[in-house]
């Protein structure tokens, strides 16, 4: 449809549209330091640190919840602490996580990313230094 333009999407005040969020769920664990680390072998203090629950799909699924829809998130998660504090959470923004599966084997772990932030002069208020994130292992093998 060459030429053709799409004009602006309105919902009505009283529709409250259905939409389902389908994939990645991680624990965020975010720290704010003020200096970088060298490289070497050293401790820095954290001036914050947060625990959130996150992902890509599960935080649209919490941002269409806030709008005033209704979400569903379909994803996976460890039976362990960091899938159960997701799932609580979620379910308390108003998202359905009927549909979010807790790994049941012994050795099924949720995803966990870890975050250090730095605040920057200029640009940018604040800098994103590392991200590291363990999957879910699944049953029968261990993790590296």
């Amino acid at each position: 449809m060459s030429g053709s333009k799409i004009g602006p999407v309105t919902i009505p005040d009283t529709a409250h549209p259905r939409v389902l969020c389908l994939g990645l769920s991680a624990l965020d664990r975010i720290w704010r330091v003020e200096a970088p680390f060298s490289g070497g072998s050293e401790k820095i203090r954290a001036g914050e640190h947060l625990t959130e629950p996150g992902g890509m799909a599960a935080n649209a699924a919490v941002a269409v919840a806030r709008l005033g829809g209704r979400a569903s998130f379909w994803g996976r998660g460890g039976n362990d602490d960091a899938g159960r504090a997701m799932s609580e959470a979620f379910s308390a923004e108003g998202v359905d996580v009927g549909c979010f599966r807790l790994i049941r084997p012994a050795n099924g772990r949720s995803s966990i990313s870890a975050v250090r932030f730095r605040r920057i002069p200029r640009g940018c208020r604040w800098q994103s230094l590392m991200l590291i994130a363990c999957s879910p292992t699944p049953a029968g093998r261990t993790a590296p």
